[in-house]
C-alpha cells in the first residue's frame, strides 16, 4: 500500500481496514490514530507537548480523496512505545483522535483512509434525516426508539414488528461458573420504565 500516492498534497494520517472474509463488507468501525507524537526522555514534558496541541478541524477521505461521513473526536493523551529492528523501544506521548465511520471493503482485501484538515467551512454532514430523533429509518427497516430506551424494528421487506427490544435486566447470582442460580433477595434492575435522555449527532464534525 503506497499511501504516499493519495491524492493532493497536504498532511495526512492515513490507516487500511483489513477484510479477511470471503464476501465484501460494509460495517461500522471505530479507529484510534495519533494526531501527534512527543519522543521527549520525559514522560511528562511528553504528556505538556501533547496537551497543548489544539484539535484542527478533521475530514476523513477514501483512497480516491472523496469525504466520507465520519464523527471525529479527541479521544485524549496515553503513553506508546515503537519497537525498532535496530535499537531499544522507543517510548512517547501520543495525542490521539477517534474516527468512526461506515467502511466498505472488499472480500479478502482492504480499504485505505486517510485524515486531513478540512477547509475552515467544511463540515461532514450525515444523510439521516432527524424530523423524528427516535426513529432511525432506510429503505429495509424502521427502529422507533421508545421513552425507556427499548425499540421496535419493522421489516419492511416482510412486514413483521419485533417489539420490545433492548432492555438491560440484571439480576443477582449465587451459581457458579455452571449454573446460574438466582440469590436469595430476588431482586431484579431492569431499565424498563426509566427515562431515557436522548442525544444526536446532527453533524458528522471535528470535537474540539
Amino acid at each position: 500500500m503506497n499511501t504516499a500516492a493519495l491524492p493532493g498534497n497536504s498532511e495526512k494520517i492515513p490507516f487500511v481496514v483489513w477484510n479477511t472474509s470471503g464476501t465484501a463488507k460494509k460495517q461500522v468501525i471505530a479507529k484510534e490514530l495519533h494526531l501527534f507524537r512527543d519522543y521527549n526522555l520525559f514522560v511528562w514534558d511528553g504528556y505538556e507537548a501533547a496537551e497543548a496541541v489544539e484539535m484542527p478541524n478533521l475530514v476523513l477521505r477514501d483512497a480516491n480523496g472523496n469525504a466520507v461521513p465520519a464523527k471525529i473526536e479527541n479521544a485524549g493523551i496515553s503513553f506508546g512505545y515503537d519497537l525498532p529492528d535496530d535499537r531499544f523501544r522507543q517510548p512517547y506521548m501520543a495525542k490521539k483522535v477517534l474516527v468512526t465511520f461506515e467502511a466498505e471493503v472488499p472480500a479478502m482485501g482492504y480499504a485505505t483512509y486517510y485524515l486531513e484538515q478540512a477547509e475552515p467551512d467544511q463540515n461532514q454532514e450525515t444523510s439521516a434525516d432527524f424530523s423524528n430523533e427516535r426513529v432511525l429509518e432506510n429503505e429495509n427497516l424502521k427502529v422507533t426508539v421508545n421513552e425507556d430506551g427499548s425499540y421496535q424494528i419493522l421489516n419492511k421487506e416482510t412486514g413483521r414488528t419485533y417489539e420490545n427490544l433492548g432492555f438491560y435486566e440484571d439480576t443477582g447470582d449465587m451459581g457458579n461458573e455452571y449454573i446460574y442460580i438466582q440469590d436469595s433477595g430476588k431482586q431484579t434492575v431492569t431499565t424498563k420504565g426509566m427515562k431515557l435522555r436522548f442525544a444526536v449527532w446532527r453533524k458528522m464534525h471535528s470535537a474540539r
